[in-house]
């Protein structure tokens, strides 16, 4: 399935430039068309989150249209400067 995705950085978007950013968006896009199974057709929503004191790990999920959520989101930053994310669904 296709989801269209919205992303909602909250507030910590400013500390990634626009390319570091435009590549996260793409990949997680990828990936959460290949692992989140929303429980409703539509748009899903991706909170995300930069934690750490170097905020160079990332957290977040991925919300139904509904607001329930269907995946968890965690990264650490890597050596190449992208992130290793790694996804778990959500028991319904």
């Amino acid at each position: 399935m296709d989801y269209k995705c919205e992303f909602d950085w909250h507030g910590t978007q400013g500390y990634l430039n626009d390319k570091e950013r435009k590549e996260v968006q793409s990949n997680l896009k990828k990936e959460v068309n290949e692992h989140c199974r929303p429980c409703h057709p539509g748009p899903v929503t991706i909170h995300l989150n930069l934690e750490g004191p170097l905020l160079s790990g990332l957290v977040g999920n991925v919300r139904c249209k509904c607001g329930k959520p269907c995946l968890e989101i965690e990264g650490k930053k890597n050596s190449t400067g992208g992130f290793d994310i790694s996804y778990n669904p959500v028991e319904k």
